[in-house]
């Protein structure tokens, strides 16, 4: 399809730029985590908040967890905002705004700054990605639709995989402060402004939402009574917190408990995240010769016999690191295939309304990826236990909301 919304075949160009603004997000959250225990050694600070005392570790992650949720909600109001003035002018500011957090982040001076800015910051990246899944659902239908999230999910599984690896480098081969991974990022949002200029319009004045809160509420309250919708909407939400359970604990189990350097770290963690690109680079193959269901029921058993893997390895096998990474990147290369093809399921299901129901997906995918994030380290930061149950008991879940959606 051409870039102004016209039928027709994939632009690279399109693709490449639409990919790039869709793995901001992953690349927000996951470009730090090298940096956490560095970050939890210079707070180093516990907090007593009504009556409940935050340990240094759950507050680190709160600073994950803040931007997931700022990532989470941001999404729903870009989206909606989209849907009322079209989708280029929102992209612009909400990249503006990326950048200005993105330096009040590293100008924070405690954790609580950190932690208010991450949110903030988060909100602005969530124009990225609701925006691009946006013009995806403008432009494209059915396979062409599957096809097109199977390319954003190939790109938000580059992400992880590009940097962890760009973050272990600055830290380590340049010796720089964790400070500098945010002067990185307003530099990163500054590109995708410029090259945001490339991109055509895809929702005509004629087709856009009336502003005003009773449009907002109607077009909600629509989403929710589809009840196809819904149920895609909560099988992808989960998959994402468990995704989400990993990524927050990933940085603490391997190099805390495996005693992995910052280095070591980062190649583990893209050698899973290749198991997400993998399988996102296959779909445009698969959806030739399987229904998307087919594929997201295959993706679904992998996530669950995954998770029930790394389950017994922390059990069982607690000082084996093969015996984790293995069913680790069987779960991680699952999550491709149910990524793409829940939310292709969930938007073939409505017929208007794309940037609220991608602001939708988003808002509950990361307030489900928020709500898990502090929770893995409740146990202290040596332990890999609470992870793994989050994991399979998340991955469970949106296999039996499937069982349910093909009986229904």
């Amino acid at each position: 399809m051409a870039e102004g919304g016209a039928k027709g075949a994939f632009s690279l160009r399109l693709v490449l730029i639409l990919g790039l603004l869709s793995g901001l997000a992953p690349f927000c959250t996951d470009l730090y985590l090298p940096a956490l225990p560095a970050i939890e050694e210079q707070f180093n600070e516990d907090l007593l908040l009504f009556g409940f005392t935050l340990s240094s570790a759950m507050l680190v992650n709160l600073t994950l967890a803040g931007s997931m949720f700022g990532i989470a909600w941001g999404q729903i109001l870009m989206g909606y905002c989209s849907d009322v003035y079209g989708r280029k002018p929102v992209l612009f500011a909400s990249l503006v705004g990326f950048v200005v957090f993105s330096l009040l982040c590293a100008w924070s001076e405690s954790i609580l700054a950190l932690v208010v800015w991450r949110f903030l910051q988060g909100i602005f990246a969530a124009g990225s990605i609701v925006v691009s899944r946006a013009m995806g659902f403008d432009m494209f239908k059915g396979a062409e639709l599957l096809r097109f999230m199977a390319t954003l999910t190939l790109v938000f599984g580059l992400a992880p995989v590009v940097s962890p690896l760009f973050g272990a480098f600055f830290l380590e081969a340049l010796a720089s402060h964790w400070r500098e991974l945010f002067f990185f990022l307003a530099a990163l949002g500054v590109l995708l402004f410029a090259a945001s200029f490339f991109l055509h319009e895809t929702l005509p004045k004629e087709s856009r939402t009336p502003s005003g809160l009773g449009h907002f509420v109607a077009q909600f309250l629509a989403l929710l009574r589809n009840k196809t919708f819904v149920c895609f909407l909560l099988i992808s939400s989960f998959a994402f917190a468990m995704l989400f359970a990993y990524i927050s604990a990933s940085s603490f189990v391997f190099q805390n408990i495996y005693a992995l350097d910052k280095t070591q770290y980062s190649y583990i963690f893209a050698l899973n995240a290749l198991g997400v690109m993998a399988v996102a680079s296959s779909i445009a193959r698969l959806s030739n010769r399987f229904t998307t269901r087919s594929i997201l029921r295959v993706g679904l058993l992998l996530c669950v016999c995954g998770t029930a893997g790394v389950v017994s390895a922390t059990l069982f096998a607690p000082s084996s690191l093969v015996l984790l990474e293995l069913p680790l990147f069987v779960v991680i290369a699952g999550f491709g295939a149910v990524a793409s093809t829940s939310v292709a399921e969930g938007l073939s299901a409505i017929n208007s309304s794309g940037g609220v129901a991608s602001g939708f997906f988003g808002v509950v995918n990361f307030t489900f990826a928020g709500l898990v994030s502090p929770l893995v380290g409740i146990m202290g930061e040596r332990n890999a236990l609470p992870m793994a149950l989050l994991m399979f008991f998340c991955s469970l879940f949106a296999l039996l909301l499937f069982l349910r959606a093909g009986r229904s």
